[in-house]
């Protein structure tokens, strides 16, 4: 993402409190000070690794937490709202695929079920990311 440097300038510093997300703690504070506009062209690859920060499940999902909690310090109007409901059962969601992914399924389960209680739609982005890998697999060649 690029930002004007006025935009940058009234976001502030990263923030060094994070271990994993900092990034998306200042995208989402700098998209509260510009308009965003999309683009479906693949812009850089994400490389993964076994020593990398995002590795850590534990990391990522506290950062993930503040990044979502940060926000509604920010904005104490819009707790108890739809959009919290819909953001907290996300990051249920979010924290159950990386569980399953690390062979944890009855944990991943339990926190997919949570979020779903908390709001159903919170599933949708990731039958849209997941299904179409997952049809690919069960296709025969």
């Amino acid at each position: 993402m690029l930002f004007p440097r006025s935009v940058v300038d009234k976001v502030g510093e990263w923030d060094p409190g994070f271990r994993v997300s900092e990034d998306w703690d200042f995208a989402l504070r700098a998209l509260e000070h510009a308009p965003v506009r999309g683009d479906g062209e693949i812009a850089t690859y994400y490389r993964k690794h076994a020593g990398a920060a995002t590795g850590d499940t534990a990391a990522g999902e506290a950062g993930a937490q503040r990044v979502v909690d940060l926000y509604f310090e920010r904005h104490p109007e819009r707790r108890g709202t739809s959009l919290e409901r819909h953001a907290r059962a996300r990051l249920d969601v979010m924290a159950g695929r990386v569980l399953l992914s690390r062979h944890r399924p009855r944990e991943a389960a339990r926190r997919v079920a949570r979020g779903v209680l908390r709001d159903p739609r919170a599933l949708i982005p990731e039958i849209r990311q997941g299904l179409p890998a997952l049809l690919a697999r069960i296709r025969p060649p």
